[in-house]
């Protein structure tokens, strides 16, 4: 729902323009970050580990390449992920459990779509103006 703006944050917002090595060493130190995991049998998350990747990327151009107030605001968004999933988890299995099996999860998914519809209708009022769509067309490939 939020793609783009995580798109944007994480390429523009964090640590400024991303060149081109800047990226590969985010990209490539990410990857190699999840595939040990994986062969270790750690859960992370993905977006997190990316998300580190690209600061630490800024942090190699120089400490003040990085937006630290941005980077704060996803630190506590991180911390905030599993106690909020656990909350929403344990919501959705209280509402399962007082409907039933059949109506617990037509309720819950009910809600779900129109927790995300909103999400979505917020986002689309913060889209890019046609200015800045302009100057990403006029860049040269």
């Amino acid at each position: 729902m939020g793609g783009w703006r995580i798109i944007d944050t994480l390429g523009k917002k964090v640590t400024g323009d991303i060149t081109p090595p800047q990226g590969f060493s985010a990209e490539a130190s990410g990857a190699t970050l999840i595939l040990a995991s994986s062969y270790f049998g750690y859960p992370l998350s993905t977006t997190q580990v990316v998300s580190g990747a690209v600061v630490g990327s800024g942090i190699g151009r120089g400490e003040s390449d990085v937006n630290w107030s941005v980077a704060g605001r996803m630190g506590v968004a991180w911390i905030l992920t599993i106690p909020g999933a656990a909350s929403v988890a344990a919501a959705a299995y209280g509402i399962v459990a007082v409907l039933g099996d059949t109506a617990g999860p037509v309720v819950v998914g009910a809600l779900a779509l129109l927790g995300s519809v909103a999400l979505f209708l917020k986002t689309r009022r913060e889209d890019a103006s046609d200015s800045e769509l302009n100057e990403l067309k006029a860049v040269p490939a």
